[in-house]
């Protein structure tokens, strides 16, 4: 049915629309085509990856207790070896967000220096901020949501 040379990295996702009714909803994340890519730059892109989310997951809305990585608001990753650079696509729990600022500079910064610990400085980071999808509580991790009452 697939080609086994193309690599779907995904998360899964599961919104309760009602007490009865849950609906998957697949959302991918990144496709290499494995064919153009060698065993080594495989490496390099999912250790990348890896060290990215590890990142994400230490850093936190200061105004809610959840990390940014649980809360949803990576709404797309994109690793250019080729190019050495990282785009991230994220939100803000509001177009309003007071603390928007303060959050792409740690965000940017804290990658930089992680990714400088791991012998990558030479990689750039690029954050899109962008509002559409408007986030909402149905972005977050659900065992997060679900620990909050949402």
């Amino acid at each position: 049915m697939f080609d086994k040379n193309i690599l779907f990295w995904f998360i899964l996702d599961t919104t309760k629309l009602s007490q009865n009714i849950n609906i998957k909803k697949l959302t991918i994340v990144n496709i290499m085509i494995a064919s153009d890519m060698n065993n080594e730059k495989y490496k390099l892109v999912s250790h990348l990856r890896k060290t990215i989310i590890e990142v994400m997951k230490e850093i936190y809305d200061p105004e809610i207790p959840i990390n940014v990585y649980d809360l949803g608001l990576v709404y797309d990753m994109k690793i250019l070896p080729e190019k050495k650079e990282i785009r991230l696509c994220v939100t803000m729990t509001s177009p309003m967000c007071p603390l928007a600022g303060y959050i792409l500079d740690n965000f940017s910064e804290k990658i930089k220096e992680k990714l400088s610990e791991n012998n990558h400085k030479d990689y750039t980071v690029n954050l899109d901020l962008v509002f559409e999808p408007l986030w909402n509580p149905n972005m977050m991790n659900p065992e997060v949501r679900e620990e909050f009452g949402l």
